[in-house]
């Protein structure tokens, strides 16, 4: 069905083609072309007014005597009648511009409905239908693998299931779907754990079958194998605050095996709204939401890490401009202080006018590339205190900000109508002192 309205769409572009340049490649036939227009005219108005001269020439011949009535009337028939067919002719053609102008205001709205319509269509050119096909490999033993399940998903107001494949492996293959712009990922089950591969697009129109290979691990790398860094984001919003904690977890386990966050507790405030957690791997850069589970002194997270650098993101409001950051010291994984090593956070804070003043640690500032100035924090306490006392209000979407800097007060708002009001009459005033005026040419 898609790849008929994408042909249908062709045929509409088509048509509007051919719609709007027929009459110029009609035109186009003979010689006529080069000699239609304001050419064509003059010539009709010169041989009108040499027929005329010569049909007076001939009338004053005939009153003097020079011409008898009967040759006269015998010279003058060919020329009247040569008038009156150059003066048809160009009446004839002053109906037919006529008519073309009419034409031409009827096909207009007629033209720009095709054009719309193609344009509209189309995209389902590469629409078409496309099966999703690939193999399962098992990273850990780097032999072929069967999984529990596998589903193809669709990012689309939500991710939707498209298809489930049950005991699905080495090699899958999915029902041929529609890819119209909405991302496809696929996700297999394996051992109790989700992993996910992104589907590349569609590269060329015409493509029967996308490819992807899916890698799962089994479970078990050493805590040793892991090492965490951490940082932080918080934006100054007019009634609280915006806190974005990150940690990025490098699995560094060999073989490959995925490692279980499930038992570590993450710090976030009782007070916290809107509480966001999200999680992404380098391989995917696509997050994958988590839903957390609330404990005593922050939250945990039942997910699996796979080999490689994974990002997680545990994201929150606050109600004041003060954020207390607490960190278990105890827990030597998630502070990264092994070896003597200092437990620090990059901290990242938006506007750039907002610095915080810290309490219960020691900041130095940083200037990373692609992000600005940044800070960091080492943490000489467990508990460290970020108080946003000053500065500017950072807004997500400055578009949705009632926030103005200009007319920040009623009086202001004022003084900027009267002002606009009086540039208007001012320029109103000398438009008409200068006597200029707007006239139409009926020619």
């Amino acid at each position: 069905m898609t790849q008929l309205i994408g042909i249908l769409s062709v045929i509409a572009i088509l048509i509007l083609i051919a719609f709007l340049f027929w009459p110029v490649l009609r035109d186009s036939s003979g010689n006529d072309f080069y000699r239609t227009g304001i050419t064509k005219k003059k010539e009709r108005q010169t041989r009108e007014e040499f027929l005329l001269r010569r049909i007076a020439d001939l009338d004053l011949d005939r009153d003097s005597g020079k011409l008898s009535a009967e040759e006269h009337a015998e010279l003058i028939r060919p020329l009247r009648e040569e008038l009156d067919a150059v003066v048809g002719a160009a009446r004839a053609d002053a109906e037919s511009a006529d008519a073309g102008k009419t034409d031409g205001r009827t096909r207009t709205p007629v033209a720009l409905l095709f054009l719309f319509a193609g344009m509209a269509l189309a995209p389902a050119l590469h629409a078409a239908p496309v099966a999703v096909e690939g193999r399962i490999i098992n990273g850990t033993t780097g032999q072929p693998a069967r999984v529990e399940q596998l589903e193809l998903l669709k990012i689309q107001e939500g991710m939707q299931v498209v298809e489930t494949l049950k005991a699905a492996g080495p090699n899958f293959r999915f029902t041929p779907i529609e890819q119209a712009g909405a991302p496809l990922l696929v996700r297999a089950t394996y051992a109790g754990d989700s992993f996910i591969s992104v589907i590349p697009p569609v590269e060329r129109p015409g493509q029967e079958a996308l490819q992807t290979d899916l890698t799962v691990y089994e479970r078990g790398a050493r805590i040793d194998d892991i090492e965490f860094h951490s940082g932080l984001q918080i934006s100054r919003l007019r009634e609280g605050l915006d806190v974005t904690l990150v940690y990025a977890i490098n699995n560094n386990s060999k073989p490959g095996r995925s490692f279980d966050i499930s038992d570590l507790t993450f710090p976030v405030p009782a007070d916290a709204k809107e509480l966001r957690v999200s999680v992404a791997h380098q391989s995917g850069g696509m997050p994958v939401t988590l839903e957390p589970e609330t404990v005593t002194g922050g939250i945990r997270l039942k997910r699996a890490l796979r080999p490689g650098m994974s990002e997680l993101s545990i994201r929150f409001v606050t109600d004041t401009h003060i954020f207390k950051d607490r960190v278990d010291f105890t827990k030597d994984l998630l502070v990264n202080r092994g070896d003597g090593r200092p437990f620090f956070r990059v901290l990242i804070w938006r506007p750039a006018d907002a610095i915080p003043a810290i309490t219960g640690g020691n900041g130095t500032e940083l200037d990373i590339p692609n992000l600005g100035k940044a800070m960091q924090v080492v943490y000489d306490e467990d508990e460290v205190i970020y108080e946003f006392k000053a500065g500017g209000i950072w807004f997500e979407n400055p578009m949705a900000s009632d926030e103005n800097p200009i007319f920040d007060h009623p009086w202001k708002s004022g003084i900027g109508v009267l002002l606009g009001l009086t540039i208007l009459l001012l320029f109103l005033s000398i438009l008409t002192g200068s006597k200029f005026r707007l006239t139409r040419d009926e020619k």
